[in-house]
């Protein structure tokens, strides 16, 4: 397949086979991605590919439940890195070249899928919160899948602050299932609360989140 056939013929594919993706096919994507071109060659971007059928879920409900991202056997995950941008080209840098170096190694990506045969999708958005909560999550031990969606609300280790939190949720008419304060050991503090994926929606609104 030649470079405009391959432009020209390239779907988002959100419909997948139960079949595993071998893993030469995983890292000759990735390694595509790596090759695309990025402000002073930086290349200020990370990957992660994600195999574990629980994690994919999980990723998918962080996705504003996209919940058909779960059945596809691969997420490669690009994460940008703007302090380095930033360091060389200031704000322009942060905000608008690490936003386009990502974009060319996600469509490097995806151009390089659909030449070796496979289905991919770019998917934009996300929860930035709910993702970064489980990142830092996987870093310190801490389990989050389970039945229940899970918010993070930022706060303080104030008595009764968390008990402020139960009363707007209270008020809204939403269940909580479980509780606790977290902190990333920086200083900066907060809730996870737990609700039904049914009044997800109603309990972020009571909280402003």
């Amino acid at each position: 397949m030649d470079v405009l056939e391959c432009i020209k013929t390239r779907r988002s594919i959100r419909k997948f086979l139960d079949v595993p993706v071998e893993w030469e096919k995983v890292t000759q994507i990735v390694d595509a991605a790596r090759c695309a071109p990025s402000a002073g060659n930086l290349q200020n971007w990370k990957f992660i590919v994600v195999l574990n059928e629980d994690k994919r879920k999980s990723i998918a409900e962080a996705c504003v439940h996209q919940l058909w991202m779960g059945k596809a056997p691969v997420h490669i995950i690009v994460c940008a890195e703007p302090e380095r941008a930033k360091r060389f080209y200031g704000i322009r840098g942060e905000r608008l070249y690490t936003i386009q170096n990502c974009g060319a190694a996600i469509e490097n990506a995806l151009l390089t899928a659909h030449s070796i045969g496979l289905a991919a999708c770019w998917v934009g958005a996300f929860d930035e919160d709910m993702v970064k909560m489980m990142v830092q999550a996987k870093k310190t031990g801490l389990k989050l899948d389970g039945p229940y969606p899970a918010l993070l609300i930022q706060g303080d280790d104030e008595l009764g602050a968390l008990a402020e939190v139960h009363s707007k949720l209270y008020q809204a008419s939403v269940n909580i299932y479980a509780s606790t304060g977290v902190t990333d050991s920086k200083g900066n503090y907060g809730y996870l609360v737990y609700v039904r994926p049914e009044d997800h929606n109603r309990a972020a609104k009571a909280l402003g989140i």
